[in-house]
């Protein structure tokens, strides 16, 4: 079984990749809080490490005969106030990831990215994700960037009453041009999407 390890796999994309990849691959997430406190049956298949992605030496071990890493930490919106910035969640973390799986020789990297679904608002944030995505090609030509547009599910119930009013603006005229790319996306498929292109990258080989 191939070995895939995942950072920000407690986050909401991040907990679905676990979920559809975790039959297929030997799962290891690695995050500052390990195990999610949930009572939920599938926790116990995945291997957790409690780790700081800014200090390697805590988990760099993992990375030894992976087939696979995932850099799926992201942050949304800034607080500045908190120490909560694009620099520091988006683009310092994929730095930190794609060298030391470079440096281990992981065959495969995959790094979630954003689809710059609007221009009215997260300029910052979608400029944050494109510099991010500069970096990990730099490291890894052949990374697979996944940017998905809106996600929603039933982890974060607003999500879904999102989306619905979305589909309701995009019927909307002086609306609609704006967000034309914006395309609400469940999360579930969105992670199997991704398990099924990482399972083509690896029988590539």
């Amino acid at each position: 079984m191939k070995k895939l390890v995942i950072f920000g796999g407690s986050g909401f994309l991040g907990r679905e990749i676990i979920k559809a990849a975790r039959e297929d691959y030997h799962v290891i997430s690695v995050s500052r809080h390990g195990q999610p406190a949930l009572e939920e049956e599938w926790l116990s298949t995945i291997e957790w490490v409690k780790g700081d992605v800014f200090q390697p030496d805590g988990w760099r071990h993992v990375l030894k005969d992976a087939d696979i890493v995932i850099d799926a930490i992201g942050l949304l919106v800034e607080n500045r106030k908190k120490g909560l910035t694009y620099e520091r969640f988006n683009i310092e973390p994929a730095k930190v990831t794609a060298d030391e799986a470079q440096k281990m020789k992981v065959p495969y990297f995959v790094y979630i990215s954003a689809n710059r679904f609007t221009t009215l608002f997260l300029k910052r944030y979608f400029h944050s994700k494109a510099r991010a995505e500069s970096i990990v090609l730099s490291y890894f030509p052949h990374a697979l960037l996944v940017r998905p547009s809106f996600m929603y599910g039933k982890q974060r119930k607003l999500t879904t009453t999102q989306a619905k009013m979305i589909h309701l603006a995009k019927k909307v005229p002086f609306i609609s041009q704006p967000i034309k790319q914006l395309q609400p996306q469940k999360v579930e498929e969105v992670a199997q999407a991704i398990v099924i292109k990482m399972k083509e990258m690896t029988e590539e080989k």
